[in-house]
């Protein structure tokens, strides 16, 4: 009798724990909303937008290990403007711009290092931007301004560098320089006349690889 109580108590106490463990994180309650699907072409993940009734809160434990807080250089020069996309890498960050005030080079420690490019109209400078590459490796930064037919190119002492003309305007877009092989890939926002909503090509804007807009148009 005393070891069947035991046992029970046992059970119970593993029981209370795990539950307590599954109230403290926040997916385990919340509702699946994405599934894997087969198609001819591969596997996508289908979600079920009516599922989704409230938001989740998601520890940041839950997607990296370690958290470093570096407070940059806060001299005039070196002042970013407000909410701002940031790139790492192992020895520099890149703040990119916002409305009058340009692109800004640092030190992973803060230190700030020069600007990259100016706000305007006029050779190597900018309005609105839509993403930007930083490759230390290669002493070269890349920036897409919006409605660009170019890549600007600097290096991290803020040099202007010959631009990387593209092959077809993009209004809005993302891409990837793989500068050792002078070969960029380019995804565009595809609007009502733009062939492509993929492609890849070499620096002189010759065009190697394509997928059409087709179905994925914005009418």
């Amino acid at each position: 009798m005393i070891l069947s109580l035991c046992t029970l108590g046992l059970f119970a106490l593993v029981a209370f724990i795990f539950n307590s463990e599954v109230t403290k994180d926040p997916l385990a309650l919340s509702p699946v909303v994405g599934k894997r699907i087969s198609t001819p072409t591969g596997t996508l993940i289908s979600c079920d937008l009516k599922a989704l009734k409230d938001t989740v809160d998601i520890p940041l434990s839950y997607l990296t290990e370690e958290l470093q807080i570096v407070k940059l250089d806060n001299r005039d020069e070196a002042l970013i403007g407000g909410w701002v996309r940031t790139t790492v890498s192992d020895n520099y960050i890149l703040v990119s711009n916002k409305k009058q005030t340009p692109y800004k080079l640092f030190t992973r420690d803060g230190k700030f290092v020069t600007t990259i490019g100016a706000y305007g109209e006029g050779p190597n400078e900018y309005a609105n931007t839509y993403a930007e590459q930083l490759d230390e490796a290669h002493d070269r930064i890349y920036i897409l301004p919006w409605q660009s037919n170019k890549l600007l190119v600097f290096d991290l002492k803020g040099n202007p560098q010959p631009s990387i003309p593209l092959c077809l305007r993009v209004p809005k877009g993302q891409f990837k320089v793989d500068t050792k092989k002078s070969e960029v890939t380019v995804t565009t926002l595809p609007f009502q006349g733009t062939p492509a909503v993929v492609w890849t090509q070499d620096f002189e804007g010759k065009r190697k690889n394509f997928i059409p807009a087709l179905h994925l148009m914005v009418p």
